[in-house]
């Protein structure tokens, strides 16, 4: 029989979003700052391409504020806005 995957739980959920708007927000920069001229379908199938390693990166980023002391708060007004 394989192994069926553990569903997340809503905080895994709720981290794993975090992570991933912190691997996209820093990859975002970087990757306009070397394609200026990339259109918005262009700049979707990057982010695809690279979607599953920055969110690791971002989860990286994310542990380490929380070690030194940081917490990620959402808020509510924006989040329902999304």
């Amino acid at each position: 029989m394989a192994d069926a995957k553990t569903p997340l739980t809503d905080e895994q959920r709720q981290r794993r979003r975090v992570g991933r708007t912190l691997g996209r927000g820093q990859w975002l920069a970087l990757y306009k700052e070397a394609n200026p001229e990339a259109s918005k379908e262009e700049l979707k199938d990057a982010w695809t391409a690279v979607r599953k390693e920055q969110t690791r990166l971002g989860m990286r980023m994310l542990k380490t504020l929380e070690k030194n002391g940081y917490m990620v708060v959402e808020n509510p007004e924006v989040a329902k806005a999304a």
